[in-house]
């Protein structure tokens, strides 16, 4: 299980995915020897721009004092533009430095999990413009209580070296890189898996599965996994049932 902290770093940085097409997205990132929650890569005709994030969650509002340390990190590591995101608000004299200084501020609302067949462990992205009607009147409901699916519990690499690197078990982190990390072939390492992972396994039972690559595999980046020759995907799938909403 993920801290708070580093759940609201994924959620901001989905949320970058979502609303900033095409970008390259990563979290946890070190620029020098400066390290950015999130950091969005823009590329515009011959031009690359680095969009950083300070990602906060804390209780009381940021302070002026969090923008001035921001303000040095991103002159620093050469970023292009700031972003500061916070769960608790800003005071007003780090909105008046935010404005000196070219930042942008958001603020993340976790909205409650009152919504039928919704558990706390599940997430959802609702994206809106400055303005628009609240959500107070979304409807959700459970279109099959009870639908048969795997789940892949873990993915694991084996090299052509000798190491094998397991990949994060946290669903989001799974996703990113399944998604992102990609073969020599110019397939992606879901496109490998999708094949193998989508044979129902029987219901609460875990089938191991293995995948011959031997074949170059580059992440997106090297905090989880490593760019080389990957011998193997390992696999361990469950059979579940899940709830399909509509």
């Amino acid at each position: 299980m993920i801290s708070k902290d580093k759940y609201i770093e994924i959620l901001a940085a989905a949320l970058q995915r979502i609303t900033i097409p095409g970008a390259d997205v990563q979290w946890n990132v070190k620029l020098g020897n400066r390290q950015f929650d999130v950091l969005a890569t823009v590329t515009a005709g011959m031009h690359s721009i680095l969009i950083g994030y300070e990602i906060k969650d804390k209780s009381r509002p940021i302070s002026v004092d969090a923008i001035d340390a921001f303000v040095t990190k991103t002159r620093d590591a050469g970023v292009n533009k700031a972003v500061f995101v916070s769960t608790s608000g800003f005071q007003s004299g780090a909105i008046a430095a935010a404005k000196d200084h070219n930042i942008d501020l958001f603020g993340i609302e976790l909205m409650p999990t009152g919504l039928p067949g919704i558990d706390q462990s599940s997430t959802y992205l609702v994206v809106s413009s400055p303005g628009a009607p609240t959500f107070d009147g979304l409807e959700v409901s459970v279109a099959n209580e009870n639908a048969r699916t795997n789940c892949v519990e873990s993915i694991s690499v084996a090299y052509k070296d000798g190491s094998n690197i397991q990949l994060p078990d946290e669903q989001t982190q799974m996703t990113y890189y399944v998604e992102r990390s990609k073969f020599q072939s110019g397939r992606s390492l879901g496109d490998v898996i999708n094949a193998t992972a989508s044979e129902l396994v029987p219901l609460d039972q875990t089938r191991e599965e293995t995948i011959v690559v031997d074949e170059l595999l580059t992440p997106p980046d090297e905090y989880f996994i490593k760019r080389g020759t990957a011998k193997e995907i390992r696999l361990s799938i469950k059979g579940i049932t899940a709830k399909i909403l509509s």
